[in-house]
């Protein structure tokens, strides 16, 4: 009888185990993915607030996009070169990328759609000469952040003409300053359609409207299944 009661104890135990473990995997199959996001320095669009926390456009967008997915955003900010080296070594999951090359594919899956539109503009003096083509900038000076490398316009200019006229600074200040002190005549840069107003000396050209996609490293174990996702609610 013994031997009977200690069987049925080690038959429920056991049920209670499995039960307990199938519990188990089905809630952690319910938790949200943690996919971690890259950016860098790029006011409006991604910046690190006051507070130490990522900001700006791209950040908003992105947060709204994977609101009602299967997935957690983890921001992590870095320089752009450390950043693409990681997203290339997969220590980094996803990011944003303006008008993707085909090169690009070879290492990330490319939204279908953009998240957003940014507007690339020279800033100038009133009484500066308006860019009113892109190509224009292959024979001017011009100051630019050293985070926007503007690689797909550079690398067809390049083709054309050789850009030997860039200055790089570190911050969108320095840029406007260098074009109000008359050290450089345009300062070329990312902007949105709000930011067009800087004060009675200066003002905006349009270039250009360009798209920015999500790009989702391939060493991701999920890469498609997130991609996938991110289609579905672009």
């Amino acid at each position: 009888m013994p031997k009977v009661i200690w069987l049925v104890k080690f038959i429920i135990l056991g049920a209670l185990a499995i039960h307990s473990l199938a519990k188990a995997t089905s809630q952690e199959n319910t938790l949200p993915q943690t996919i971690t996001y890259f950016y860098t320095n790029q006011p409006p669009f991604e910046f690190v607030s006051k507070d130490g926390v990522a900001s700006g456009i791209a950040v908003e967008k992105a947060q709204h996009l994977f609101a009602n997915t299967p997935y957690s955003l983890a921001f992590a900010f870095d320089s752009l070169n450390r950043g693409i080296d990681n997203l290339h070594a997969g220590r980094y999951d996803i990011s944003t990328a303006v008008s993707p090359t085909k090169a690009l594919h070879k290492t990330f899956y490319i939204s279908n759609k953009p998240l957003y539109f940014i507007n690339l503009s020279a800033i100038r003096k009133r009484d500066t000469t308006p860019v009113t083509q892109i190509e224009q900038i292959s024979t001017v000076a011009y100051a630019a952040l050293s985070e926007n490398t503007f690689a797909f316009i550079e690398r067809y200019l390049q083709a054309q003409h050789p850009l030997s006229k860039r200055y790089d600074v570190k911050t969108f200040a320095q840029g406007i300053r260098l074009v109000e002190l008359d050290k450089l005549p345009y300062f070329l840069t990312y902007l949105t359609d709000q930011q067009t107003d800087y004060g009675d000396t200066l003002t905006t050209d349009l270039l250009m409207q360009l798209p920015v996609h999500i790009i989702v490293s391939k060493h991701h174990p999920h890469a498609s299944e997130i991609i996938e996702t991110v289609n579905t609610h672009l």
